[in-house]
């Protein structure tokens, strides 16, 4: 958490270093007009947010982004394209586009905003930039290279990918290559596509980004090889081009079309690293002799944040009190009913749990423990022989509309459900619908699949009402 202060010093520090100020802020979010007060204070000329008292759709603010910044690009103020922006959603028939118009603001409100942030490109630049344009776009449909593609629920590595791509931004051609080093499982190698997508879509940074294998067959290989030395060609004719190789594999620096690549001062690379020591010490003494000094990033494990929320969105079921907060504490609390976060602490309670307590933060050992979780049995549920009996997890929905949550054995029928839940209905007038269709008496539970969402059977009662 910071401090307003601390905020504001945040962002002049960030102008010292980088020796650029920052022009505008765009925040995309509901209430933060204090934000962006405390933003524009810091300095910074234009800040576009929401009013602290509304709150709009997510579609109303990617339609206002979308045309805010296509006039931005087409040469108008900031002012200009703010009211383009405005226009755009009282322009639209939807009444909540319309009513969300009147949310945004444009900080400080008492200045002019009469800034063009992108100037029109004259005509004679304009050939030249639309060959160079069109020379890229030939490089970047080529084949070879390409970036794998992203990683599902990519969490809690914000602030690594910051530090790897601040130490690929220094220019000293000391400091070109990075190698990304952790225990195997960590995410080595989503982190590093990740950045590469990231950074492909950022021209600014890189002009060009390949990641580099080395297929067994061959085939791969000399696809690799021819697109490398095209790479060296193309150095040549522009040597300020940047360009950042992703290399899949240590020993690749090793192959002579990636390491003859480090003789240019613009070139890039970023290794995932092994636990293989001597392997390592090679590629650290290859780099070193081609005249780059290589940095070691260590990649550590998730906070505890992230761990609970990529746990949370893989795994196979709904989550029970009874095993989040342990048994001791559920036995208190209903130890049937399903857990549901509603408060940070509670994904921090989920991170300490005996569920990921023992993956120690690692992304693949968290993904593979949340789609690997079977039904769940209570802390008090019936043992038989040292061996846990066929239970199964029951919600039922009763005439009244009210929930029971039961354990109840696999071989029970539906007709016994019945009178355990209802001994004062005669079994005839009460109709049973499960997964929405009427199951008949005599069907035993285990015949039925557990819902999706809620990781349980649901049952319905319903007593039929006779004229």
């Amino acid at each position: 958490m910071l401090t307003a202060s601390q905020f504001q010093g945040l962002l002049a520090v960030q102008e010292q270093q980088q020796g650029q100020s920052i022009r505008l802020v765009f925040i995309s979010s509901c209430h933060s007009f204090t934000l962006g007060e405390h933003v524009a204070a810091a300095g910074v000329d234009h800040v576009v947010c929401i009013r602290d008292e509304d709150t709009v759709l997510d579609s109303s603010c990617q339609l206002f982004q979308k045309h805010f910044f296509l006039a931005i690009s087409a040469g108008r103020t900031v002012w200009q394209a703010f009211k383009c922006g405005l226009q755009v959603l009282r322009s639209s028939p939807n009444k909540q586009f319309q009513n969300d118009a009147g949310k945004f603001a444009l900080l400080p409100e008492n200045a002019g905003h009469s800034e063009v942030l992108v100037c029109a490109r004259s005509p004679r630049c304009f050939s030249a930039d639309v060959q160079q344009d069109a020379e890229h776009m030939r490089a970047e449909d080529s084949p070879w290279g390409a970036l794998p593609a992203r990683v599902e629920d990519f969490v809690g590595r914000e602030m690594d990918m910051s530090h790897l791509l601040r130490a690929l931004k220094h220019n000293s051609h000391q400091r070109r290559c990075v190698e990304v080093l952790g225990r195997s499982g960590i995410g080595k190698a989503a982190c590093m596509v990740e950045v590469g997508h990231f950074v492909k879509l950022r021209h600014n940074i890189f002009s060009e980004v390949r990641w580099i294998r080395k297929d067994e067959d061959g085939e791969g290989a000399s696809s690799c090889e021819e697109g490398l030395k095209q790479l060296r060609s193309r150095l040549v004719k522009t040597p300020r081009k940047r360009v950042l190789l992703l290399l899949e594999n240590p020993q690749l620096v090793l192959w002579s079309p990636v390491w003859h690549l480090l003789d240019h001062p613009n070139v890039h690379m970023v290794i995932r690293g092994s636990s293989d020591v001597q392997s390592m010490a090679k590629v650290h003494d290859a780099v070193t002799a081609a005249g780059a000094k290589p940095v070691r990033f260590q990649l550590g494990p998730l906070d505890p944040l992230a761990q609970a929320r990529l746990f949370l969105s893989r795994a196979s079921r709904s989550l029970y009190t009874s095993e989040v907060l342990g048994h001791q504490e559920a036995l208190a609390n209903d130890c049937g009913s399903v857990w549901h976060p509603r408060k940070p602490v509670d994904y921090l309670v989920l991170a300490n749990s005996p569920l990921l307590r023992l993956h120690a933060g690692s992304p693949r050992s968290i993904s593979t423990a949340a789609q690997e979780l079977k039904s769940a049995l209570a802390p008090n549920a019936p043992w038989k022989n040292g061996h846990e009996s066929m239970c199964r997890k029951v919600l039922v929905v009763m005439p009244d509309r009210s929930e029971r949550s039961e354990w109840l054995e696999n071989h029970m029928r539906v007709q016994e459900v019945v009178q355990k839940m209802l001994p004062e209905e005669r079994p005839s007038r009460v109709s049973v619908l499960i997964e929405g269709c009427r199951a008949q008496p005599d069907m035993a539970l285990s015949c039925f699949r557990e819902d999706a969402s809620l990781g349980l059977l649901l049952m319905e009662l319903r007593v039929l009402i006779t004229v």
